[in-house]
């Protein structure tokens, strides 16, 4: 009885198995560096149109009616709270505004935005930037 045996022995079992393993743990570490990124980029990103969407505002507002005193207020949804606060110095002939965009969970950090509205100038012949010939 000198058959051979067909199959793989314990040391190509034992070899491949610490191959795939060694391969796996690699490929696990790349997945969580790549879902980490992702996950700050899309914060930063909400973090800005939150911050977009309070700038958008204060330019649309008329000069006359933004406030001139600190604002906060807190927008967001499950997870994903943001405070945003204007912070305005009314200047003689304008005002400056810093938004600051903080993230209520997670990281923590801010986005600052500084804003100048200039005070319009007085209506009447001269002052209009779209008339060539005035």
């Amino acid at each position: 009885m000198n058959s051979r045996q067909q199959g793989f022995t314990i040391i190509e079992v034992v070899v491949s198995m610490v191959l795939m393993a060694i391969v796996l743990t690699t490929l696990g570490g790349l997945t969580y560096a790549s879902a980490r990124t992702a996950l700050v980029t899309s914060e930063g990103t909400t973090r800005q149109a939150v911050s977009m969407g309070l700038v958008n505002r204060y330019v649309a507002m008329p000069y006359d009616s933004i406030p001139t005193t600190t604002t906060c207020d807190t927008v967001g949804s499950t997870n994903n709270y943001y405070q945003r606060c204007m912070v305005p110095v009314d200047e003689d002939s304008h005002i400056e505004m810093e938004i600051r965009t903080t993230a209520l969970q997670r990281t923590r950090d801010s986005l600052v935005i500084e804003l100048v509205r200039n005070k319009p100038r007085a209506a009447g012949p001269g002052n209009n930037p779209l008339c060539m010939s005035c």
